[in-house]
């Protein structure tokens, strides 16, 4: 295979991702495994190695549709069947750090979001747990850490974090989706002040922005010492014009 040539994904088998999973996931894309042009670029760049960027922090920037999201759910199955081996049965085992929060903008994301994951992959034993400021249900779980994923508004992160000062210790990653709110007057400042504080945790762990190109600030850019991955490129073209009866004119 040449560089030029499009990765599919059951390429992720050799980071440890059984075939299983990924057919789930080829089924629920309407059963083409090839990645899209984003995708490709960040797999091959090393985002789901662990000898490579696995565990960096960094920006994906990409118009709505070109795949940003399934490589944080890539990278997020990577480390969750990332396995360890028991000193002394020689037994593969899970390793205790492969925790991955999505932070997400509002109630009606986090629980789509919730919805897709606990239906993909709860099946495969990953617990995924949701809480916003009305749904609290599992607030006990996650502050315990009792999950795998964990989904739940911007916000929710700094009341997990005050009642529990451990509460990143064993979370690997956190993914700030949909960056878009950081230009609002109320919420903007806070959801910078949240990714600010993430990459300066005494825990380290990784931070995964997921922006569109014209959500991007320089300071941004500059606060996080990471890498960089943008494409402008829309899997499906959107065009515009006018349909009447007679005609289409695009």
């Amino acid at each position: 295979m040449t560089y030029l040539e499009g990765l599919s994904l059951y390429f992720l088998e050799q980071y440890g991702i059984p075939r299983e999973v990924l057919e789930a996931i080829v089924f629920e894309h309407g059963g083409d495994s090839t990645l899209l042009e984003i995708q490709n670029t960040g797999i091959r760049m090393g985002l789901c190695d662990p000898k490579q960027l696995l565990n960096s922090s960094k920006i994906i920037s990409g118009p709505t549709g070109s795949g940003k999201t399934l490589l944080a759910e890539l990278r997020m199955l990577t480390r969750y069947f990332e396995k360890g081996q028991c000193m002394e049965s020689g037994a593969p085992i899970h390793h205790e750090k492969a925790k991955t929060i999505f932070l997400v903008p509002m109630k009606a994301i986090g629980l789509e979001k919730l919805h897709y994951f606990t239906h993909v992959y709860g099946r495969f034993g990953i617990k995924v747990l949701y809480s916003d400021g009305d749904v609290r249900y599992d607030d006990g779980n996650i502050l315990r850490g009792q999950f795998d994923v964990a989904i739940m508004v911007n916000e929710k992160l700094k009341y997990f974090e005050q009642h529990n000062s451990e509460f990143l210790k064993n979370v690997t990653e956190v993914v700030v989706d949909e960056l878009g709110i950081i230009s609002e007057k109320t919420r903007g400042p806070q959801l910078e002040i949240i990714i600010a504080e993430l990459i300066l945790n005494f825990y380290k762990p990784a931070v995964l922005v997921l922006t569109t190109p014209l959500e991007i600030s320089e300071h941004l850019l500059s606060t996080m010492n990471g890498f960089f991955l943008e494409t402008q490129k829309r899997p499906i073209d959107i065009r515009t014009g006018i349909w009447t009866r007679q005609n289409a004119e695009f």
